[in-house]
């Protein structure tokens, strides 16, 4: 199976696609991508609550839960970071995913993204 991932900054206009093998089970999917001129690994939980996990140089998990605040968790060599986040739009079908949100430090948006994800 490959995924299909199209990644959109909204505050700097960007818009970056990647197509990659992946395994996807259920709710669950799993590949490896370019990110910032390095390799990571990711995986994503699109259950009920949305959960974005990367790994390689900096690590950063992302938690979408509609029944408590958003929280972004990210590890760098700069230490440890906790950011809110605003869950802007999720849908879910057999074929695509899409969230869209936007990152807040001290309620001040700082980082805006949509993500689709278009399995074949």
């Amino acid at each position: 199976m490959r995924v299909k991932i199209t990644t959109y900054g909204l505050l700097d206009r960007t818009k970056s696609v990647q197509v990659v093998p992946c395994e996807k089970e259920g709710d669950i999917l799993r590949y490896s991508q370019r990110l910032e001129g390095e390799q990571a690994e990711v995986e994503v939980h699109f259950g009920e609550i949305v959960k974005l996990k990367s790994r390689s140089q900096v690590t950063s998990l992302l938690v979408f839960d509609p029944q408590k605040e958003s929280k972004a968790y990210i590890k760098s060599e700069l230490g440890n970071m906790i950011f809110s986040l605003r869950l802007l739009e999720r849908s879910q079908s057999s074929t695509e995913w899409t969230i869209e949100y936007q990152l807040l430090d001290q309620d001040e948006v700082i980082e805006a993204r949509k993500i689709c994800w278009e399995f074949s």
